[in-house]
């Protein structure tokens, strides 16, 4: 599978002189720890919570003066739409991210694929390869009520495979 057939095209993202107040709305808005920084339609970062907590902690300055391009990450991973979703689920284990952005060969943004992505693709084309593998990248990432995912997941298998 594909991870075109599983991203999201549509994905919150800001330019690098967005101020922090800005994203935090956005980040609370959209209940997301994560958001892509993009400048003339290409990535070109990546800020989270983490990032605007240690910002925020060590300065001593509102929110609304403190711009993304001075917090946030530039080197950023990415997949191809083309790529296998076992390239995302893998980088995501082994960065303890939740987030992978799409970019096509020109470095433009296509998208993102996320966990939640992954977990409403599992739901609805169940295997036991994927769901071993999305199983263990939720694990090492943490963060997810792993024992309650996994009973969820297992009965709509069950009910699948009946």
């Amino acid at each position: 599978m594909q991870i075109r057939e599983v991203m999201t095209d549509r994905v919150q993202q800001f330019g690098p002189e967005a101020n922090l107040a800005a994203v935090i709305e956005i980040m609370g808005n959209n209940d997301c720890d994560e958001l892509l920084i993009v400048e003339d339609g290409r990535l070109v970062g990546v800020v989270t919570q983490r990032d605007i907590c240690l910002a925020l902690g060590t300065r001593n300055c509102a929110a609304r003066d403190v711009v993304v391009r001075d917090v946030g990450i530039t080197v950023v991973q990415t997949c191809d739409p083309g790529d296998d979703i076992y390239v995302a689920m893998d980088f995501m284990r082994t960065t303890r991210v939740r987030i992978v952005p799409v970019v096509d060969k020109k470095g433009m943004l296509q998208g993102s694929v996320t966990l939640s992505d992954l977990v409403h693709r599992i739901e609805r084309e169940p295997g036991a390869t994927l769901w071993e593998k999305l199983v263990e990248t939720l694990t090492v990432i943490g963060g997810y009520p792993i024992g309650k995912l996994a009973a969820e997941i297992e009965t709509k298998l069950a009910r699948t495979a009946a």
